[in-house]
């Protein structure tokens, strides 16, 4: 049995992005929400109230550090926020630490950074 672990809510433009890391992480234990629509997202954050939040750093309608500043600055809810990308490791670096973003991970098959930083965040109980 696979231990239970918090909810995560990822926006991700890309449905088939969406699609792999829904399963990789529900095999995990988390219960996973996805949403492919960035100008949604607050609602939907505000219906579901996320232990994390990840959000994809280029998306064409709002890319995340805009998503992420629009969440603070209008305390939707207060839980921590991954950056998500295909970008290099320092252009993520940067980015989480221009947004103040709480962490995030470079894409990759097997979601193995993204697995890392959410299991550190949210410990199987």
């Amino acid at each position: 049995m696979t231990p239970k672990r918090g909810s995560v809510l990822i926006v991700d433009d890309s449905p088939i992005v969406l699609e792999i890391v829904r399963e990789i992480l529900e095999e995990r234990g988390f219960e996973v929400e996805t949403t492919d629509a960035p100008l949604e997202c607050t609602e939907l954050v505000e219906k579901i109230r996320p232990d994390v939040l990840v959000l994809d750093i280029g998306m064409p309608e709002l890319d995340g550090p805009s998503l992420l500043s629009i969440i603070r600055r209008n305390h939707i809810h207060d839980c921590p926020v991954l950056l998500y990308s295909d970008c290099s490791r320092p252009e993520l670096i940067q980015t989480i630490r221009a947004s103040g973003a709480d962490g995030g991970a470079v894409k990759n098959p097997g979601c193995t950074e993204l697995l890392s930083v959410l299991e550190s965040l949210l410990p199987a109980f």
